[in-house]
């Protein structure tokens, strides 16, 4: 059987809680209809809930992806020119590169 979607089970919840209520007298369930309808539309509004929740993490996931996408580039691009610098600055003083993180290339 395939799996039903986010949305469509919620769709189906929904129809089911409604046509319980409805027909409440001619439904029976172990424990109380009232409970059995309660439990369901705590269940309905907690998955919602949480699946909010979900998405508000997930855009905030991308946007800190973003974030660190960036200041990874803005530090690459600063190593690059502080090796320029160092290496420019010290080209006749190799072994010193090391200080620096900079394996000198012979």
């Amino acid at each position: 059987m395939p799996r039903t979607t986010f949305g469509n089970l919620l769709v189906a919840a929904r129809q089911m809680l409604s046509a319980i209520q409805a027909n409440k007298d001619q439904v029976t369930v172990p424990g109380g209809i009232d409970a059995f309808i309660k439990k369901g539309a705590d269940t309905v509004s907690a998955l919602e809930a949480a699946n909010n929740e979900q998405e508000r993490i997930k855009g905030l996931l991308k946007t800190t992806t973003a974030q660190v996408d960036a200041l990874q580039a803005t530090l690459t691009d600063w190593q690059s020119q502080a090796n320029t610098a160092v290496k420019l600055s010290l080209r006749n003083q190799k072994e010193k590169w090391v200080e620096f993180g900079i394996k000198a290339k012979q």
